[in-house]
């Protein structure tokens, strides 16, 4: 895109987008002010109109409870229609099948005349009645404004309930007697007098009759749709016209298509309208519980198509679209009339420039009248072509000299790479003669790694020594512990012999004795005598055989003394043993210590001469690459020189 098309785009995107952006505000706060008036109209339309419907179903049902208790009603009831009955050959034994046969042309007995007529005519004056009739407490029906579907009633739930003593109400049916879709409300004649239900009164409204209250807010909506449903269920629609408002009546059992609400809370919103279109779209549900009674669940829903609801808006935005576009042209054709004054003298400034890139630095001199920014960009421009004209010249001069400068330091980068060629030869040397004394070095780490081994070898034998030393100790002790516990044994039993030489010599005495006894009692007396000497001879052979105990006992003491003194003296012995080993593993730890201390120098001495090996290395390597460097600024130097004699010859032919 070129420069003056840039300067027309964004002249026209400043003039236009805030205007535009502007114009979208508004219309979009209009839109949503319109949907909101449009919403919150239709909720309260659709209040009113359910308040209007839900008036008329409570006239219908007070006006049902208040005929419940008229008289005639209660006389008609109370009075058993036996004329009626043989008027229309009518018994009372008959089954529910052959009365409702009997019954089929008016299905009513007509019991009271009077009565008939004030049903009638209460039909007429209440519209919204559709058909009354009145049952007796047997579900048969004695009045009616019209012929009812059946003759009797006994069945249906309404009269059930209504007998009961409650008033029904029931949700939206099909009501067979009329042919119309409506809701059933019946209520119990009482007795006056008692209070109790002795009849029903059934009141049939017709859902046509009950859709008129509708039928005005539909009108007033051009394209509006009105729905009524029942739970859930579409029961009345009403679409309006050009020329009115078209209503329709749905069974609760059909598929119809159904106003779409939206899911919110709210009484409006955005909905579908029946065709699918979307919608402005009002909702209100209403409720009438009753005990014993369908629920009057009913919801209102009132549409009217966006297209149609914005229309005037639509109309407002369409010109707001004109007047944009006609803003848009007339800042188009500004923009080229004041980009072509800016962009002339640029081109003509554009030209210069590009002659001063071939060197032909010149002034510029406009023929035409330019303005102030223009002219001061001019004037710069004339100031830029006068400074390059200088600066170059100085570059010139500066390349003379860069030059001569590179060829100098050529010449002094050879010389230094020659001197540093012979440093490193010496280097070298020096290298070889570290090397030779790491390798000698770690030969004496070598061996005083294997003398450490050795004394470790002998600390362990001088330990081990050390250890069967102290155990030969503590045998020795035990032993003497023994023999001195068997010197006091060996009492325990001298004393135990005395004992038993004292009771051998006491038996000795009392056999003596024994003898002498039986030697005087004659005869009677020798076998006691035999049994005496017995006795005696038995004290001698254990006396004796203390006497032997006793002399062992002498013998073990001797020895046991003997042994004694020999464990004592081997005791010294064993002590002075692990005295000397404790001398022999003091000295051998020593020497450990030092030919460890001996080998960790060693290691730290072979450590530093690698590490002066890798010194000298790395001094040589350096040294290399010195002399390499000082090769490639040679050669650098050289091609600075060679790019300075090209500066020059270009800056010839630029003056050219």
């Amino acid at each position: 895109m070129s420069f003056r098309a840039r300067v027309i785009t964004a002249m026209i995107l400043v003039a236009l987008l805030p205007l535009v952006a502007l114009s979208f505000l508004l219309l979009n706060q209009a839109q949503q002010t319109v949907v909101q008036t449009i919403g919150d109209s239709f909720a309260s339309q659709a209040h009113t109109a359910l308040d209007t419907l839900l008036e008329r179903i409570e006239d219908a049902i007070n006006q049902i409870a208040l005929l419940t208790v008229n008289p005639t009603l209660e006389q008609l009831v109370v009075l058993r229609p036996t004329n009626a009955m043989s008027a229309h050959g009518l018994e009372q034994n008959m089954s529910p099948e052959e009365m409702e046969s009997v019954m089929e042309e008016t299905r009513n007995l007509a019991a009271n005349n009077r009565t008939q007529a004030f049903l009638e005519d209460l039909v007429a004056q209440f519209p919204i009645f559709a058909e009354i009739i009145a049952t007796n407490s047997d579900g048969w029906t004695l009045a009616a404004s019209s012929r009812p579907e059946r003759f009797l009633h006994h069945e249906a739930q309404w009269f059930q309930v209504a007998l009961g003593g409650e008033l029904y109400i029931s949700d939206i049916q099909y009501l067979p007697s009329i042919g119309e879709m409506g809701i059933v409300i019946s209520a119990p004649i009482v007795r006056i007098n008692t209070g109790q239900p002795i009849g029903a009164l059934r009141a049939l409204v017709s859902l046509k009759e009950v859709s008129q209250a509708l039928l005005p807010v539909a009108q007033q909506i051009p394209g509006g749709e009105l729905q009524l449903l029942s739970q859930g269920q579409p029961v009345v629609t009403i679409e309006a016209m050009e020329d009115g408002a078209a209503v329709t009546l749905h069974d609760t059992g059909e598929a119809q298509a159904v106003i779409v609400a939206p899911e919110t809370d709210a009484d409006w919103g955005i909905g579908s309208s029946l065709k699918g279109a979307e919608a402005v779209v009002a909702k209100l549900a209403a409720s009438r519980e009753a005990e014993n009674s369908a629920a009057l669940n009913w919801e209102l829903r009132i549409a009217q198509p966006t297209s149609i609801a914005l229309a005037p808006l639509n109309r407002v935005q369409v010109l707001t679209y004109t007047v944009a576009l006609l803003a848009l042209v007339a800042s188009a054709v500004i923009a080229a009339v004041v980009t072509a004054r800016l962009v002339r003298p640029i081109r003509d400034l554009a030209a210069h420039a590009q002659d001063a890139a071939h060197g032909m630095l010149r002034q510029f001199k406009a023929g035409y009248r330019m303005d102030p920014e223009t002219a001061l960009l001019a004037e710069s421009m004339n100031t830029m072509t006068t400074n390059l004209a200088r600066l170059l010249k100085r570059v010139h001069d500066a390349a003379t000299n860069v030059s001569f400068s590179s060829q100098q330091i050529s010449a002094g980068m050879e010389e230094i790479a020659a001197g540093t060629q012979n440093q490193a030869q010496d280097v070298q040397a020096g290298t070889g003669q570290i090397d030779a004394m790491n390798k000698d070095m770690q030969a004496i780490d070598a061996q005083a790694q294997k003398a450490a081994e050795l004394a470790n070898s002998a600390i362990r034998a001088a330990h081990r020594g050390q250890q069967s030393a102290s155990a030969a100790v503590r045998g020795m002790a035990e032993i003497r512990k023994t023999v001195d516990e068997l010197g006091e044994q060996t009492s325990q039993i001298e004393q135990i012999l005395g004992f038993i030489q004292d009771i051998a010599d006491q038996t000795n005495l009392l056999a003596l004795n024994a003898a002498i006894e039986a030697a005087r009692a004659g005869e009677n007396g020798r076998g006691f005598a035999v049994v005496a000497e017995e006795v005696r001879q038995l004290a001698e052979r254990s006396k004796s055989a203390t006497n032997e105990i006793q002399a062992v006992l002498v013998n073990i003491q001797g020895q046991a003394k003997e042994s004694m003194r020999s464990v004592e003296e081997g005791q010294r012995l064993v002590e002075q043993a692990n005295g000397a080993l404790e001398e022999i593993y003091a000295a051998v730890q020593s020497t450990t210590e030092l030919i460890t201390a001996i080998a960790k120098a060693s290691d730290e001495q072979a450590e530093r001469t690698e590490a002066a090996a890798e010194l000298f290395d790395s001094i040589s390597n350096v040294t290399q690459q010195t002399a390499a460097g000082a090769e490639e600024t040679a050669a650098s130097a050289q091609s600075l020189a060679d790019m300075a004699h090209e500066l020059q010859r270009l800056l010839e032919e630029y003056h050219k």
